[in-house]
């Protein structure tokens, strides 16, 4: 099952497709989710759990990487590994997926230095967002109000040689937000809170497309909204595909994959049948 996921699980859109293409590039986005498994032994030997934290669960876990081709939604990779993997360490397999003439979407939990080196070299570029406390150097300001900087090999991490990125920062309008405040983040997670103070804060975008004149801030910053159709990806395998929040019912690991990857197979075929 695996095997034929690699072989027929591939790119949708085309280039008038809706949300699939911007800046001249296709919109690919990548995240990560815990999935629960069946409780017994062998499960919980290989794939383990998470006793602490906001992702402890009472079942043993399988950490899964995506890879999502955001305006279709058509999953071109996943990685299934043990929980206690990390995805930064993860996302190292999806490279061989990035194609030149990509924009790969992702959060601030895969940031790093190397990661968007190594992308760069497959041809794609990067747009993630970023924390507030990091690249917060400034070489040169440009119209748009964004601005340029070179990350250094001296203070990154495994990177190999300067990269020069460029940094948006923007914050809602005060009236946005007040409004935007009082919604809960999220129903499907007990751990959320009844409002949003955070939509107050600084937001900062990272990007490897420099000019302006392609790109401009702003519009990255609404481009990087595309970065929810891999969230919204893989709550259609969660739950909509399988209508309840029950964990995947294979008692032992192998049948785990097999079974992850047939509900993968099943994702793909209707999304290749509404595109």
């Amino acid at each position: 099952m695996g095997a034929l996921f690699e072989q027929s699980c591939g790119l949708l859109a085309t280039p008038d497709t809706p949300g699939a293409f911007a800046f001249g590039l296709r919109l690919m986005a990548i995240d990560g989710t815990l999935e629960d498994v069946n409780e017994t032994p062998e499960n919980a030997a290989d794939f383990g759990r998470i006793c602490e934290g906001k992702s402890s669960r009472p079942y043993p876990q399988m950490r899964c990487l995506y890879l999502v081709e955001a305006g279709t939604h058509a999953i071109i990779k996943v990685i299934p590994v043990p929980c206690q993997v990390s995805e930064l360490y993860l996302v190292k397999g999806l490279l061989w997926a990035i194609q030149p003439g990509m924009l790969v979407l992702f959060d601030r939990g895969l940031l790093s230095a190397a990661l968007i080196q190594a992308l760069r070299a497959r041809g794609a570029h990067v747009l993630a967002r970023i924390p507030q406390d990091v690249f917060l150097h400034h070489e040169q300001d440009l119209p748009d109000g964004s601005s340029l900087t070179t990350l250094d090999p001296s203070t990154c991490k495994d990177l190999q040689e300067p990269v020069q990125v460029r940094l948006i920062e923007d914050r809602l309008e005060p009236q946005v937000a007040q409004q935007l405040e009082p919604v809960t983040p999220s129903r499907r997670h007990a751990h959320s809170s009844p409002t949003t103070p955070q939509v107050h804060q600084l937001h900062r975008l990272l990007t490897t497309l420099l000019d302006p004149e392609r790109a401009l801030a702003k519009e990255l910053a609404e481009g990087y909204h595309e970065r929810w159709e891999v969230e919204e990806t893989i709550d259609e395998t969660d739950h909509q595909q399988r209508l309840s929040q029950q964990p995947l019912r294979s008692r032992l690991p192998k049948l785990v994959l097999q079974e992850f990857s047939a509900l993968l197979l099943a994702h793909h075929a209707l999304r290749r049948l509404m595109r």
